[in-house]
């Protein structure tokens, strides 16, 4: 048997023992289970799950790679394909303002850098939504990843900038995807001022659940750093 590589749109991250799979094609998880998580550590380059023993027998791989064959998740091209691995990821230790404190921030900015960053904030909030409700994630997803250089964060200005989004965040939210629209609105709006963090994608099992939110370093930007740890990260943008 040939080595697998997982598709160019396809990522994976090990929930305990289980495999979890982002399609973002067909913008879609994929939990396998935990026998078929384990025998395709024999099949699939940089599988999060080293095989340890010899497999049972081939036709059980077989029948793991098969499935994952047909629904184009892993091929043998490898010109559309892509060793397994996890993404690099640091473990939050902070948020960037405690809640509480981002409104008496917004409140206290300058009332034209204010408005102008406000005009930037519905900018993003409309954009966000265009992008959402008329592409498709991978669309989205490959649009956003073509930034390479991404400066280092200055937690003061983005403190400021953060603040101001929250203060305008009740205007904005939208309760259909709700961490998505959020995310994606935050980070449209901080790209136009410099600022580049990841647009983390993450997923928890028992029972299963997907979430993002944004982080820079060890700074997550838009959530709880005890939220956020609940969750295994399968994807970054």
């Amino acid at each position: 048997m040939g080595r697998y590589l997982l598709a160019r749109h396809v990522f994976v991250c090990l929930s305990g023992e289980q495999a979890i799979l982002l399609d973002l094609h067909r913008d879609q998880y994929l939990a396998l289970s935990d026998e078929s998580s384990r025998l395709l550590g024999h099949a699939v380059v940089d599988w999060p799950i080293v095989p340890t023993g010899p497999v049972s027998t081939q036709q059980e791989v077989d029948a793991a790679v098969g499935e994952l064959a047909a629904r184009g998740l892993i091929t043998l091209d490898p010109l559309r394909g892509k060793p397994a691995g996890t993404i690099e990821y640091l473990q939050p230790t902070g948020t960037l303002i405690p809640p509480a404190q981002l409104f008496a921030d917004s409140h206290g900015q300058q009332a034209s850098s204010r408005a102008s960053r406000l005009a930037r904030i519905a900018i993003a909030a409309v954009q966000a939504r265009l992008w959402l409700r008329l592409r498709s994630i991978e669309w989205i997803v490959n649009n956003l990843s073509r930034t390479d250089v991404r400066p280092p964060l200055d937690e003061s200005a983005a403190r400021k900038h953060v603040a101001l989004f929250y203060a305008a965040r009740p205007f904005l939210f939208s309760s259909r995807n709700a961490c998505l629209f959020d995310s994606l609105a935050l980070l449209l709006f901080l790209r136009q001022l410099g600022v580049y963090p990841h647009w983390i994608f993450a997923v928890r099992t028992g029972p299963f659940a997907a979430h993002c939110w944004l982080q820079s370093g060890h700074v997550v930007l838009n959530d709880t750093v005890d939220n956020v740890r609940s969750y295994t990260p399968i994807m970054s943008v």
